[in-house]
């Protein structure tokens, strides 16, 4: 018709945080400075019939969301409605654009052509004509693609094709689908106590496309498979494991999940337990006619729990048996082991504990007990007593 007019604009570049719900069409002839509304728009372009020919008019646009109206668009330029009897090939007044989004999502591919008569449209999919007539939609010369729920085969080339008399034109975009990893760790082997001697396992449920590449660390050094490690990913698992735990395995590992689209990880902390080692060392400190003073070193490695006793044991060596001297706290690294036979050789040894169990023992030197470690002590003092009288004099 002649008397109308088809206009189309482009949707703000931010909607402020809510959906646009519609757009309000303004115009008047420049002429007057009126404006005609229409409102309950719900697309980027409109057609205004019963327009006068030879005359000039002015058009804006104003979006609306849920706060309310935007501010008027621009003015466009004065437009003149004059008879056409001419025909025109199709032109695209705008193209598809490339889109990347998830899985099951929605998605609406568009284009706006020009033409007259008004030209046909037809959707391709790499090349294949699409059928469903359902999701597709031409009004207004916008062309529209409606994608309800994105899959796998939702990623492909897609093509809009117009065509009147007077010929064909196309426009083109990709559909490119990406998800961000997420890998999924049962929560009790996000911190795992094991024994010494045992089997870890951490297994996690990975998923992302395009499909995630797994990798394991731990701390900060990447795992691999080995004798002692085994990995195994598949589609959508990865289970990293060790088989035959030592104190050495305890630590924080880590899977990470990587694809284009971005990358995630999952930390779990492993302590493996055990008994102590033995303590580092047990000592003489000094030795009287009938006690000895004994001092012991923490082990290097309590197991990984908290040392609760120290087993104290003496064996008096010519008989060859153990007996137990004493039980002792944790803080407690020094005793005097009293009532020593004159003249008897003996040894020490003591042993930690954790609630696992006990270390390996730690023995002293030998030793044996004689008058003349008090005479020598008392010889000593009479010395020291003696200088510091000739010193003073």
């Amino acid at each position: 018709m002649h008397d109308s007019i088809t206009l189309y604009w482009k949707a703000p570049e931010d909607d402020g945080k809510s959906e646009i719900i519609e757009y309000i069409l303004e115009y008047h002839d420049v002429q007057t400075e009126k404006w005609t509304e229409i409102k309950q728009i719900k697309d980027t372009t409109y057609t205004i019939s019963k327009l006068k020919i030879d005359t000039e008019y002015v058009f804006r646009s104003i979006a609306v969301n849920e706060v309310g109206p935007s501010a008027p668009s621009p003015i466009s330029p004065p437009i003149r409605l004059v008879p056409k009897v001419e025909t025109e090939a199709p032109s695209v007044r705008e193209p598809l654009q490339d889109v990347t989004t998830e899985l099951d999502k929605e998605v609406t591919l568009s284009c706006v052509f020009g033409g007259i008569p008004e030209p046909k449209v037809t959707w391709k999919r790499n090349g294949q004509v699409i059928d469903s007539s359902s999701s597709i939609c031409y009004e207004n010369r916008v062309a529209k693609y409606i994608i309800e729920k994105t899959t796998i085969e939702t990623e492909a080339t897609y093509t809009c094709i117009a065509t009147n008399e007077r010929g064909s034109v196309e426009t083109s975009c990709c559909l490119k689908l990406q998800q961000k990893p997420i890998i999924k760790v049962e929560d009790k082997f996000l911190t795992q106590k094991l024994r010494t001697g045992s089997t870890l396992s951490i297994p996690a449920k990975v998923s992302g496309y395009p499909q995630p590449t797994v990798t394991w660390h731990k701390e900060t050094v990447e795992q691999k498979s080995s004798k002692t490690v085994t990995i195994e990913t598949t589609e959508t698992t990865s289970t990293f494991t060790i088989k035959k735990l030592t104190r050495e395995h305890s630590g924080k590992y880590k899977v990470v999940a990587t694809n284009e689209s971005g990358s995630t990880h999952v930390e779990s902390t492993v302590q493996v337990i055990d008994k102590p080692c033995r303590p580092q060392s047990l000592e003489i400190k000094d030795v009287k006619k009938d006690s000895i003073t004994l001092e012991w070193t923490p082990p290097v490695d309590d197991g990984g729990l908290e040392i609760n006793k120290y087993t104290l044991e003496k064996c008096d060596i010519q008989n060859n048996v153990w007996m137990k001297v004493s039980d002792f706290d944790k803080d407690i690294q020094t005793y005097a082991v009293q009532k020593l036979s004159m003249n008897s050789q003996y040894i020490f040894r003591v042993v930690a504990a954790n609630p696992i169990g006990e270390s390996e023992p730690t023995e002293s030197e030998p030793v044996t007990i004689t008058k003349k470690f008090g005479e020598f002590k008392n010889w000593e003092a009479s010395c020291i007593f003696y200088l510091n009288i000739l010193l003073y004099v």
